[in-house]
């Protein structure tokens, strides 16, 4: 389970929604604005003028105390589903009434990690300092001709994401990563690529499913002032003076997609040994590659079903 501490403030979030007139040929458009809380709830709608058109609250774990539940975006930005009275997060369902999820945790274990010892549990049972996000990213698709695409939706962030060189860089450098590896014990073409973030209600990028590319110069917060990422989350701070079209990009790629660090038994390098887990510049093997895709924590499709 990914979840995240709130510090975000208050924001106001333009929805666009299309309204199709199946009786005429036009198509008439309804602008609603979505007023959130820190935690991405939307607490109040309104129209293209600014007049309230319905107003909601919920508890800590996400039952409605105001208004009528609606489909659509409700607790933490998660969509409602009125007939059941559940809220759908991509990867499973939620109960607001008993703050329980109806299934397991589909993401792998994570050793010292004490929110895994409650599977079905929220938020690590803290549902006022922390969200449950799900990204499950990047995207896994098995293809009909035998090969897998590996997709990282991604948003850009940081005062160095200005520069169009930047962003280029990045995205080159994640298209590099596609070649044939060995998956599974079988000789697979990979391709990886960014994919543009889409907006839409029903048919857009899920807002939980982004990746946030924050790229800058100098220091990070990381305690190595270097770049870093969450490992099988979806945010990564990369430095652009820092061996950034070495590998650095791929390297953090790589953790968002659930593969960690190779280290030695004391936390160092591990010599004579060039994968780009362990020393970057570096080689990307075919064993990273296979625990990106096969890792749980990533959105799974199979076009071969």
């Amino acid at each position: 389970m990914n979840f995240r501490s709130m510090s975000e403030p208050w924001r106001r979030v333009l929805v666009l929604s299309l309204l199709v007139l199946f009786a005429g040929a036009s198509t008439a458009e309804t602008v609603t604005y979505y007023y959130t809380n820190q935690q991405g709830t939307p607490l109040a709608t309104a129209d293209a003028s600014g007049n309230i058109l319905t107003t909601s609250d919920y508890r800590p774990y996400g039952s409605q105390v105001l208004g009528s539940p609606a489909g659509g975006p409700g607790y933490t930005g998660h969509v409602n589903d009125p007939d059941t009275g559940l809220v759908y997060m991509q990867a499973r369902y939620y109960d607001p009434v008993v703050g329980r999820f109806l299934s397991v945790d589909p993401s792998p274990d994570k050793e010292g990690k004490v929110d895994r010892f409650g599977p079905y549990s929220y938020a690590n049972d803290n549902p006022v300092g922390n969200v449950d996000p799900d990204g499950r990213v990047p995207i896994v698709t098995r293809r009909t001709d035998g090969s897998i695409s590996v997709q990282y939706p991604v948003i850009f962030a940081g005062a160095e994401a200005s520069s169009a060189s930047n962003r280029e860089i990045f995205i080159s450098q994640v298209a590099a990563m596609s070649g044939n590896y060995v998956v599974n014990g079988k000789a697979t073409n990979v391709n990886f690529e960014t994919t543009t973030v889409t907006k839409g209600l029903f048919t857009g990028t899920p807002s939980k499913a982004v990746n946030t590319i924050t790229l800058m110069k100098g220091s990070t917060s990381d305690p190595t002032g270097r770049s870093n990422a969450d490992l099988g989350g979806n945010k990564t701070t990369i430095r652009t003076d820092d061996r950034f079209g070495e590998g650095v990009a791929q390297h953090e790629v790589l953790h968002l997609g659930g593969v960690d660090d190779q280290k030695s038994p004391d936390g160092g390098i591990i010599p004579n040994n060039d994968d780009i887990m362990n020393t970057v510049p570096g080689r990307i093997s075919s064993s990273d590659v296979e625990t990106l895709i096969n890792s749980k924590g990533n959105v799974q499709r199979d076009e071969t079903k």
